[in-house]
């Protein structure tokens, strides 16, 4: 650092102006590539400033951040050195390489005397940065309710929009800032503005648990069934969330508990899918439809089991909803359950009685499906539950079949384990063996092999394993039922695949 620097930097006027009479260089570079007028700026020290731009020292000077001596002064509230760089034209609008403006810099920190003379000298209210955030914008995000005001008295737009059109309130709202919420209503803005998924201050609030902001939405007429874009209200967006205190206040209030959103979910629906236990005891505690059906008639159980939400699952269960609902394609919630895997779900439902031998799509029962799907764990609870291991489904499948056609060994074992047909046929007269063997499933085919599974089955086209296993290119599986003991010279009756 040169002298005047140092000089500047501790507010040593005297010494400044005595460099500056022998002529020292104004624009030396120190850290951060910033001048002498920078440092007093930075500093507070407005008479070296002032000595400074008198004596031609460049105020729109960049640092190594693109930020100007305004700048650097308001980033430390320093209002005499504000005034006295705009007094001698310093750009009020200028922004640093990352678009920080003087205004946007003092509302972010709460700098209201700042804020007050950068007005003052002309500073645009409303200048927007690349997402379209004013300056109140910015106020609101970071709570200085001092600064919503003064930008309010002087005019700022209040309902001025980012580029998803979010309003100062919907900001206000979303950050919990109580104090510009309420400087926002009384300035009499839109209590229904809506962002670009048609969501209003009630839905912000609502969805990031702001109780506060939500009482006094709703004490300034905010509408409690506003629908966003896929028609859910503020309180579906509470029950999604978890906040059950918001859930509390909005149902005080007297929001609809059945309203749906697109899908015809309920607040009951979108609690349970989002394993929000809390939400879904206040709401079943409210009254809430717990038989309520969306389009496709899956009840909050089935929300619940199929995305594992078991503390959910038990709060219904424990309100005694039906176990057994089925939806449009005949899924109970035990097969949801089964179908993604969630055990814990899975014994649940067993535990108070639900139908295991339920039959879906394609007559398929929960042991076909989580055998099929390779959920071993599901298939374990299913078995103790004494599930049927020889139920078939609309093609004569068991369970083993199924998972033989889809390659589940682990599952392959258990039913094996539990004492299932390994010699059970299916529509074209196939065993589970031949299953494996068609697609080329050497695990299971080895596991089936193990077991004793009968090599020289004949299906309905009288063929064997062996046979099927060459009709089909299945090399792995010929060497291995040869090596078993398959007889190599069998015959079917015409020696054609049928």
């Amino acid at each position: 650092a040169t002298p005047l620097y140092i000089a500047c930097d501790n507010g040593h006027a005297d010494c400044v102006r005595a460099l500056l009479d022998a002529r020292a260089n104004k624009e030396a570079r120190a850290a951060y590539d910033w001048t002498p007028l920078h440092a007093a700026s930075g500093k507070g020290h407005a008479e070296c400033v002032r000595m400074l731009v008198m004596a031609g020292a460049n105020f729109e000077a960049r640092d190594a951040e693109g930020a100007t001596p305004l700048h650097v002064a308001c980033d430390n509230d320093n209002e005499d050195c504000v005034r006295a760089l705009l007094k001698v034209g310093a750009n009020r609008e200028a922004q640093t390489w990352d678009g920080w403006s003087p205004l946007r810099i003092v509302c972010s920190f709460g700098f209201e005397a700042c804020l007050r003379a950068l007005l003052s000298g002309g500073a645009i209210k409303d200048a927007s940065d690349a997402s379209y955030h004013t300056p109140l914008h910015v106020a609101c995000e970071y709570g200085f309710e001092a600064c919503v005001r003064v930008l309010l008295r002087s005019g700022a737009d209040k309902e001025c929009t980012t580029w998803d059109r979010l309003t100062p309130l919907h900001i206000a709202c979303r950050e919990g800032n109580v104090p510009c919420v309420r400087a926002l209503l009384e300035a009499r803005v839109n209590v229904e503005a809506m962002t670009k998924t048609y969501l209003t201050p009630l839905h912000v609030a609502s969805e990031h648990g702001r109780e506060e902001c939500v009482r006094m939405l709703l004490g300034a007429g905010a509408n409690i069934e506003a629908a966003g874009k896929s028609f859910a209200t503020p309180l579906h967006a509470a029950s999604e969330h978890g906040h059950e205190a918001c859930v509390r206040i909005l149902l005080d209030a007297g929001a609809r508990r059945e309203a749906k959103s697109l899908g015809g979910y309920t607040p009951l629906h979108t609690a349970a899918a989002h394993g929000k236990e809390e939400c879904v005891r206040v709401l079943v505690g409210a009254g809430a439809n717990k038989k309520a059906k969306s389009r496709d008639h899956r009840t909050p159980l089935h929300m619940a089991c199929e995305n594992g939400h078991v503390a959910c699952v038990r709060a219904l269960l424990g309100a005694r909803v039906n176990k057994d609902a089925a939806d449009i394609y005949k899924r109970t919630p035990l097969v949801m359950a089964a179908t993604k895997g969630h055990e814990a779900c899975v014994r649940e439902l067993l535990r108070v009685g639900a139908n295991k031998e339920a039959k879906s799509g394609n007559d398929e029962t929960p042991l076909h499906i989580a055998s099929r799907a390779g959920h071993v764990t599901c298939v374990h609870a299913l078995l103790a539950a004494r599930a049927n291991m020889n139920s078939t489904n609309r093609f004569g499948c068991t369970a083993l079949h199924t998972a033989c056609d889809y390659d589940q060994d682990a599952c392959v074992r258990a039913l094996i384990e539990a004492g299932v047909n390994k010699e059970a046929k299916d529509a074209h007269g196939r065993t589970p063996l031949h299953a494996a063997c068609n697609l080329g499933h050497l695990a299971c085919m080895h596991t089936l092999i193990g077991a004793g599974a009968d090599l020289m089955a004949l299906d309905a086209s009288g063929y064997t394993p062996l046979q099927l296993a060459c009709a089909k290119g299945q090399d792995g599986c010929v060497r291995a039922l040869l090596a078993a003991g398959a007889n190599a010279n069998a015959a079917n009756r015409d020696g054609v695949m049928r």
